[in-house]
């Protein structure tokens, strides 16, 4: 049997429910509170704002897990073995939390759009605030421009350092590999003419030798020769 994950996912959903539910108490509380545009716009009430946001959010985020499930498991409820009661209840379930997240949402619009209209009464008299904020805003935004445009520069002048380093690094080698040429050029050309005087010095020693053969087999002939006269002189006498 397949893993039914839906206990999980409604279980964090009930948790994200009730801290949604008490988020929402504390923002609607700050919001009906404030009578001015300086309390409407107060870090505590922006702060909550933010929190009920996140927490819709991750809330909306829950009811989809619950939903796929659901989806999920009607697909092939005996393979998760739910039967059609059961499913009838997740069902329900996921219409109601649906409708609790819609209920959240409308109730955090409607505050959103009761401070907007309260500002817009007291715009009159936050003009040069707003003016001064936007002056501070260019100002900000100018000098982080200078900022990233001094950053630029220095790694642009680092990388044109590197790569003049790199082009000297280049030039060295590449002269480097033009010595070498020559001298690997120099020395095939001694090799040749070693290789030459040694042939030279190898067919002289060959002709020593032919000629050394040949007087040698002269001398023989001549020792033959005597020797034979001997033998016939020794024939006549005896």
């Amino acid at each position: 049997m397949a893993t039914d994950p839906f206990h999980t996912f409604a279980s964090t959903v009930r948790s994200s429910l009730a801290a949604t539910r008490e988020l929402s108490e504390t923002y609607n509380s700050l919001a009906s509170a404030s009578s001015s545009s300086a309390a409407a716009g107060s870090s505590e009430l922006i702060t909550a704002q933010d929190r009920l946001n996140d927490a819709l959010e991750a809330l909306q985020q829950d009811v989809e897990d619950v939903r796929q499930s659901v989806a999920v498991v009607k697909r092939s409820p005996e393979r998760f073995g739910v039967d059609v009661g059961e499913l009838r209840k997740r069902e329900e379930f996921l219409r109601v939390c649906e409708a609790e997240v819609e209920k959240l949402q409308r109730s955090a619009s409607v505050q959103v759009g009761g401070r907007a209209e309260r500002r817009g009464g007291h715009s009159s008299i936050g003009i040069d605030d707003d003016h001064d904020d936007e002056d501070h805003n260019t100002a900000f935004e100018k000098e982080q421009q200078q900022l990233l445009m001094t950053q630029q520069d220095t790694t642009l002048s680092t990388i044109g350092r590197t790569l003049t380093s790199l082009k000297s690094q280049a030039s060295t080698m590449g002269n480097e590999i033009t010595e070498q040429v020559e001298l690997i050029g120099a020395l095939d050309s001694e090799v040749d003419s070693t290789q030459g005087r040694l042939g030279r010095a190898m067919g002289k020693m060959d002709e020593l030798v032919r000629r050394g053969d040949d007087r040698l087999g002269g001398w023989c002939v001549w020792l033959l020769v005597v020797a034979l006269f001997f033998l016939l002189l020794i024939a006549i006498l005896i």
